[in-house]
């Protein structure tokens, strides 16, 4: 791909086997340190690595709708850091972050895709800019959107009571909206906007959540 050229391995910077060979490491290495806490991180960060690697990358040349299992595969690491630090999985606090998160990659992707729709079809990716117009995507994209800024208040609703800390979250996610509306048709900037989105919205709740 166009957008993915100058990347290690396709640069040739890096060879495919040492690629191969350090990611092994990672894995083990990653699985180690997760074991120390409990089992259950452990075997999370393997679903992970098995979900991505034979779920998700196989899949992105089948189907468009792949997509959900590498957000899937997003969703997952919050999880994993919780359980490491003692806490349990099924916390609907924790499962509702994961959920903002699987949202919240949908529309990450396809304001991605909107640009680089043609480097995506040339490399045999399959995407919903096959069979979907960009117009269709961006109305999608919102209503993906919309659920995950639902889940971001319901999040706010149960860290904490301070009012103005719940305002904050409603206040950030109608910014949000308007500002990727004003920017119609610039999914560049659209991308960058979503990506801080995230950013904000994460830290927020982590510092409202140690209050």
């Amino acid at each position: 791909m166009e957008r993915t050229r100058n990347r290690p391995i396709p640069s040739g910077l890096f060879s495919v086997k040492n690629a191969i060979i350090l990611a092994f490491t990672l894995c083990t290495l990653g699985f180690i340190i997760l074991i120390q806490f409990s089992i259950t991180p452990a075997l999370l960060g393997l679903l992970n690595i098995i979900l991505y690697n034979l779920v998700y990358t196989p899949l992105k040349y089948r189907s468009s709708f792949a997509l959900l299992a590498g957000a899937l595969v997003g969703a997952i690491p919050p999880l994993i850091g919780w359980t490491a630090c003692g806490g349990n999985p099924i916390n609907i606090s924790i499962l509702l972050v994961c959920l903002f998160i699987f949202l919240w990659q949908i529309p990450h992707f396809w304001f991605l895709l909107t640009r680089f729709k043609k480097d995506y079809k040339a490399a045999g990716i399959e995407s919903v800019s096959d069979f979907m117009s960009n117009k269709i995507i961006q109305q999608l994209n919102y209503l993906w959107l919309t659920s995950a800024a639902i889940v971001s208040i319901a999040i706010s609703f149960l860290i904490t009571s301070t009012l103005a800390f719940i305002f904050i979250v409603m206040i950030l996610n109608i910014a949000l909206f308007i500002t990727l509306m004003t920017l119609k048709n610039k999914s560049k900037l659209q991308f960058i906007i979503l990506n801080m989105y995230l950013i904000v919205t994460l830290t927020l709740l982590g510092i409202f959540s140690l209050s």
